[in-house]
């Protein structure tokens, strides 16, 4: 009965503090949805396209990756100092812009170079801008060997960062894209590059270095300062013009952000390119084409094309989360959910009113349990046109970790909030323990006397004799001598201040005698009257018969049921005391006489 009280108070104290801070487990979870195809949100019409030069060329919207032109987009193709993109990407990440580097002894001299010395020391940053605007492929080396300790591991880390971007067909075996022997290394395709390029872009350091038009590396422990000039020409051309359509266009592009360019007799001519117009990022690609500025055409027209007939419409902002998802067994309760990226739509000419375009968030149909790492899926958020058509759709992403909680998330609070719960569970307990006060003193508790448990006679006495065999015991120890041990003291000790008595004669009073002291000993007392010690009453003869009394009448006495006397006995005790009292002083008195 009192387990079941027990459990009864554990369960109301338990609800009542879930009650209070409002962390009651709670499941929910989400309707199935059958897969829905997804429907492009403009529609790309290649007629319109002009001419491309390229082998394999493509247009790709920067802000969402989606195509909006292609033409042997997964076409393996030699990407030739296009390589280098990859290359600057993994050094602006894993190293420090003012590390100070030495040049190597075997520092790769073929193909374009910044003429680097062995033995010379360089930054980072300077070694950046060799490699991007002078395509330096000494300095791509440098960079390599500076990332991943040798050029092997280098390729393994380029090619492992290629398919975090996206890259399908993309290998990689060196960090500069020249040949050996004439011989193919470094393979890719020009989609490879625009998604290797799009994902580089979103990192500030590389956006700058692939934007700057010039730039001086200052004077070296080996060498003078050395001027660079961007080789991008649609960022530097300055006044040049293309024939384009029967029109000499500037060769410069306004809004051109970079990025590079490359060039092998295997691979012709490759051009990466990125221009913005309002709000709205472009990424052109052309590998293969066969005149110098056969490449800058093609971007040239790429971008106009796109720029002229397609916009860009934000349905959400990955600046915020979007919403949150509860978690079981963490230290968290929620995980803030939300987008990697924000979520852009890309708009045709015909359909430029993005007013119409709704979305709707889905999450993971059961609660996950912890733990629950950064990035991992937790849903998806999809767009619709204004017929219900689905556009597009990207998943949804946790923002923070959760890791594993401690034992109170068993019954679905989780640590932040345990807190709360302990509060809670101590504010129940003192109000329960200050109604129970109040209730007692309301109603008090009746006394009950146990009955006393009595002692048997025979235990009694036993105790009775031990306490007075020790009050015996005390007494002989701390008792004064008696009258025999007093006059047999007193004889036995030599009286040096009474004259001799030659012929034994009684002495019944001696009168004191003076004695005077030499003067080397202190003066002595006179020695007391004998009659004085005669006179001297003997308190241990009274005390051993009031002892030997009292003994006997223990002995004899009988005792009520509890161990106690009657008034009477009382009485006849006290009166049979002083009786003999009265006698020993009558007596004492006459020994005196």
């Amino acid at each position: 009965m009192k387990t079941n009280r027990l459990n009864k108070v554990i369960s109301t104290l338990a609800i009542a503090a879930l009650i209070l801070i409002g962390s009651a487990p709670c499941f929910a979870f989400a309707e199935d949805e059958t897969e829905t195809e997804v429907t492009p949100s403009a529609t790309f019409d290649d007629s319109k396209v002009p001419g491309t030069n390229g082998g394999a060329v493509i247009l790709m919207n920067a802000a969402n990756g989606d195509v909006i032109y292609e033409r042997n987009a997964h076409q393996l193709r030699e990407p030739a100092s296009v390589t280098k993109i990859m290359t600057c990407l993994l050094a602006v990440e894993n190293l420090d812009k003012e590390e100070v580097l030495t040049v190597p002894e075997n520092v790769e001299s073929a193909g374009t170079s910044i003429d680097l010395v062995p033995g010379e020391e360089l930054t980072v940053e300077q070694l950046l801008y060799g490699m991007m605007l002078e395509s330096g492929n000494d300095a791509a080396q440098v960079l390599g060997l500076a990332v991943g300790g040798d050029l092997e591991h280098f390729s393994e880390m380029m090619n492992a960062r290629a398919k975090e971007c996206g890259a399908q067909d993309t290998i990689y075996k060196n960090p500069n894209g020249l040949n050996e022997n004439a011989k193919t290394l470094n393979v890719t395709t020009v989609y490879d590059q625009a998604v290797i390029t799009r994902q580089a872009l979103k990192n500030e350091d590389f956006r700058q270095v692939v934007s700057t038009k010039k730039y001086t590396i200052p004077k070296t422990n080996k060498s003078k300062a050395r001027k660079l000039k961007n080789s991008n020409a649609c960022l530097t051309a300055g006044n040049r013009t293309v024939p384009i359509g029967g029109k000499d266009i500037p060769l410069r592009y306004p809004g051109c952000i970079g990025v590079k360019t490359g060039f092998t007799t295997a691979a012709g001519g490759c051009y990466v390119g990125a221009a913005q117009r309002d709000e709205m990022e472009l990424i052109v690609v052309s590998f293969g084409s066969m005149g110098i500025e056969s490449k800058y055409i093609d971007a040239i027209n790429l971008w106009n094309y796109g720029f002229d007939h397609y916009k860009n419409y934000t349905a959400m902002t990955q600046e915020e989360a979007l919403t949150e998802q509860k978690v079981k067994g963490g230290n968290l309760s929620k995980v803030e959910v939300g987008l990697p990226e924000d979520l852009v739509i890309t708009l045709d000419e015909n359909n430029k009113n993005g007013d119409l375009i709704t979305t709707d968030m889905t999450l993971n149909e059961e609660e996950p349990e912890a733990p629950i790492k950064k990035g991992a899926v937790m849903g998806t958020v999809k767009a619709y046109d204004k017929d219900g058509t689905l556009i597009t759709s990207r998943d949804l992403l946790a923002m923070e970790t959760v890791n594993v909680g401690g034992p109170l998330t068993k019954i679905g609070i989780a640590d932040e909030h345990a807190w709360i719960f302990i509060a809670a569970i101590v504010l129940v307990i003192l109000i329960l323990i200050f109604l129970y006060l109040r209730w007692r003193k309301a109603h008090p508790r009746k006394k009950v006397q146990k009955p006393k448990r009595e002692k048997s006679l025979e235990l009694f006495m036993k105790e009775k004799t031990a306490a007075a065999k020790a009050r015996k015991a005390k007494e002989e120890q701390f008792s004064e001598p008696t009258y025999e041990q007093e006059q047999e003291t007193y004889y036995n000790e030599p009286n040096y201040y009474e004259e001799p008595n030659y012929n034994n004669e009684p002495t019944y009073y001696e009168e004191p005698t003076y004695v005077i002291p030499r003067f080397d000993e202190p003066p002595r007392r006179e020695p007391p009257l004998r009659s004085e010690s005669l006179r001297r009453e003997p308190p241990m003869a009274q005390r051993r018969e009031e002892a030997t009394y009292h003994a006997q009448a223990e002995e004899k006495r009988e005792y009520s049921p509890r161990g106690q006397r009657t008034a009477a006995e009382k009485r006849a005790i006290r009166k049979e005391r002083a009786k003999k009292r009265k006698a020993r002083m009558k007596e004492r008195d006459d020994v005196r006489h």
